[in-house]
């Protein structure tokens, strides 16, 4: 059974983390050690289980853990078949769960997290609640147990002793401010689809091709394509590509010969690579030209069948104001054209 998600008491815990470890007239510690707690949950018997967590958690704080994070719904157990059936397993933010662990974390002076079936004693909605526990109130590791166990986790921590912000503030730097002005539209309309004149509703078939080494030629291509031929518009997607290998002249007859469209990236500079969708119509860029003014908002929406599509980097969609933009202007779907996504790539977007 699915349930929504919700994230309750977490906000600045860096920051406490920082006042923890690091008090005034104290020398700044090396690391902070984190207890991840590998646990071997008994199904539906939380009274067994949170008994367990506990003494697991006085072992983790005698070890020097300053923060002890859970296995996800360590207390109940996981995949209940229906709301009927968890629901003799939830608790409120008040419950067993939460009364336990927060008497422990100011004993043992820890920060804990620890998530259950949370529920909502107005709404009677159920949730898969987070929670983190301070004593008064990121993962960079894997590993695996058949049994009940302990992880530690040393935390490098900077001079000042505590976590560094470098990966942030580079981000951060790269946040373009003179493009996001469109974040303040507030179109007082009732029908987007009128004043964008954005195409009208319908069915888009949408294929995310993959090769295995990341290029393709032409012939595999069409070979793939037909395989997939549909009456409705189709739009293939494609990994960044080499002009050698494929280019726009090949794509342009594939998709005149099956009525089809792609888009796409293509390596290196200069016009013939800037981000395409190649119709049975011909080549349309999803960059505006380029200016030289700093200010402009470089990213175009094209039109295929029923869609409103945008194409950008990856770098510029980790930003969310970007995708903010993006729908104010009727956009209907993102795409994105790299060699390669990280797995932090696909979280992000």
């Amino acid at each position: 059974m699915k349930f929504l998600f919700r994230l309750i008491a977490m906000a600045l815990l860096v920051l406490c983390l920082s006042a923890l470890v690091c008090t005034a007239g104290t020398t700044p510690p090396q690391s902070l050690k984190i207890a991840l707690v590998h646990f071997g949950v008994k199904y539906k018997d939380p009274e067994l289980n949170l008994k367990a967590l506990l003494d697991l958690h006085r072992k983790a704080a005698q070890k020097g853990a300053k923060l002890i994070l859970n296995t996800e719904l360590a207390v109940s157990g996981y995949s209940f078949t229906s709301r009927q059936d968890i629901a003799p397993f939830t608790e409120t933010d008040q419950g067993k769960t939460i009364q336990a662990m927060g008497r422990l974390a100011k004993e043992l002076g820890v920060y804990i997290g620890i998530t259950f079936p949370e529920r909502d004693p107005l709404t009677l909605i159920y949730y898969n609640g987070a929670f983190v526990l301070d004593p008064q109130g990121q993962p960079l590791f894997s590993g695996v147990s058949e049994d009940s166990t302990l992880f530690f986790v040393d935390l490098p921590l900077d001079a000042n002793g505590v976590l560094d912000n470098t990966r942030r503030r580079q981000l951060m730097a790269s946040r373009e401010i003179d493009l996001y002005r469109q974040i303040y539209l507030d179109p007082w309309v009732e029908n987007l689809t009128l004043y964008y004149q954005l195409p009208k509703t319908g069915l888009l078939d949408l294929h995310c091709l993959v090769p295995s080494q990341g290029q393709i030629s032409s012939k595999e291509l069409e070979k793939v394509v037909t395989e997939k031929g549909t009456d409705r518009p189709a739009l293939w997607v494609l990994p960044e590509q080499v002009s050698d290998t494929l280019n726009q002249e090949s794509l342009i007859k594939i998709a005149k010969a099956r009525n089809l469209a792609f888009a796409l990236s293509f390596a290196g500079d200069g016009e013939n690579s800037a981000p395409c969708m190649i119709t049975p119509q011909g080549i349309k860029t999803f960059m505006e030209p380029d200016t030289g003014s700093s200010q402009e908002f470089p990213f175009k929406l094209l039109h295929y069948g029923p869609a409103a599509i945008a194409m950008v980097p990856m770098e510029s969609f980790r930003h969310p104001e970007l995708g903010v933009i993006l729908a104010k202007l009727g956009c209907d779907l993102v795409l994105i054209s790299q060699g390669e996504l990280s797995s932090n790539d696909f979280l992000v977007g």
